[in-house]
C-alpha cells in the first residue's frame, strides 16, 4: 500500500502529473486529494489489480443475470434499489414511504437499522413512539432492532432516483396499498415490519446460485453500483458527486476505497513514486 504524502504546492504538483500522463483525467486524482489537503490516502490494491479480498462486485452483466432469477417481486425490487441507488443495507430496510419523493425523484436518507444486538450492560432505549418505523428499539413478534440516526453526519442526504426506480417503487407502493393497511410510515421494503437481514442474505445467495454467478455480501450491492458508475465514464474529478450519493465522510473515503477502479491512474501514481526514490 502507498500513502500519499507530498508537501510541495498543490499547483506544482499537478504540473508534474500532467507531464507523466497523457489523460489529464489520471492526475486529478492526485491534484484532488492535495489540493484539499487530503493526506495519509492509502490506495487499496493488490499485486494484480484486483480489489482487496473483503470486497465483491458484480459486473453490470452479472447483476442483471442474478436479477433475472428473483421471482419474488419484494425482493426483486430490494436489491434493484441497492444496485441502482448505492444505499446502505440498514439505509435500505429502514426506508419509509415518506422518505420517498415521487415529484421530485428522490429518497431521503435520514436514518438506519441496525440488528446488532446490544454488548452486555448497554442500556436498550425502546422507541416511545410505537410506531416500527420510529427511533430506537422495537422488539414485535419475537423480532428486535433499532431504528438509528444514518452512519455519519454526510450520510444524512437525498439521493436521487433513476427512471427505473421511480418505476419500481410506484409498483411496489400501488401494491403495499392494496394488499394491507398502508400507511406513509411503512417500511418501503417489508411494510409494518422490515425485511429480515437472514432472509435478505439467504434469498441472494439462492438467486446467484441459480445464475450461476458468484455469491457476494448484500453490501457488495454498493460497491457493485460504485463500480457501475465509474464504468459509465465517471471523470475522476467528479468523484465528490458520486462521494456525496454514497454519503461518504469526504472525497478522501471514496478514493480510499474505490481507488483501484481507475488502474490507469494507479500507474501513473507508482511511476511518480519511483521516479524520486533511491536504492
Amino acid at each position: 500500500m502507498f500513502p500519499i504524502r507530498d508537501r510541495r504546492p498543490a499547483n506544482a504538483f499537478y504540473q508534474e502529473l500532467k507531464t507523466l500522463s497523457e489523460n489529464v483525467q489520471e492526475a486529478t486524482i492526485l491534484f484532488v486529494a492535495v489540493a484539499q489537503d487530503l493526506e495519509g490516502i492509502t490506495l487499496r490494491m493488490t499485486n494484480d489489480g484486483e480489489p482487496p479480498k473483503e470486497m465483491q462486485i458484480w459486473s453490470e452483466q452479472e447483476f442483471w443475470k442474478v436479477h433475472a432469477q428473483m421471482d419474488e417481486k419484494l425482493y426483486r425490487y430490494f436489491f434493484l434499489f441497492m444496485y441502482l441507488m448505492g444505499t446502505r443495507k440498514g439505509e435500505a430496510l429502514a426506508l419509509t414511504w415518506q422518505d420517498v419523493d415521487f415529484e421530485r425523484q428522490e429518497v431521503r436518507i435520514n436514518k438506519s437499522l441496525n440488528r446488532k444486538k446490544p454488548e452486555q450492560g448497554m442500556e436498550i432505549i425502546l422507541a416511545s413512539d410505537p410506531t416500527p418505523s420510529s427511533m430506537g428499539w422495537h422488539i414485535l413478534n419475537g423480532r428486535s432492532y433499532e431504528i438509528t440516526t444514518p452512519k455519519n453526519i454526510t450520510s444524512n442526504r437525498k439521493v436521487w432516483m433513476t427512471e427505473l426506480v421511480v418505476k419500481t417503487l410506484k409498483d411496489l407502493r400501488a401494491k403495499s396499498e392494496r394488499d394491507y393497511d398502508f400507511a406513509e410510515t411503512d417500511f418501503v421494503f417489508g411494510g409494518k415490519l422490515p425485511l429480515s437481514d437472514q432472509t435478505v442474505r439467504r434469498r441472494m445467495d439462492q438467486y446467484a446460485d441459480k445464475a450461476g454467478i458468484k455469491r457476494i455480501r448484500v453490501h457488495d450491492l454498493r460497491h457493485s453500483h460504485a463500480s457501475l458508475v465509474i464504468s459509465k465514464g465517471l471523470k475522476i474529478e467528479d468523484l465528490i458527486l458520486l462521494s456525496k450519493r454514497l454519503g461518504h465522510r469526504d472525497v478522501k473515503e471514496t478514493l480510499n476505497t474505490y481507488s483501484h477502479l481507475f488502474p490507469n491512474a494507479q500507474r501513473k501514481i507508482l511511476e511518480s513514486i519511483d521516479e524520486g526514490a533511491e536504492m
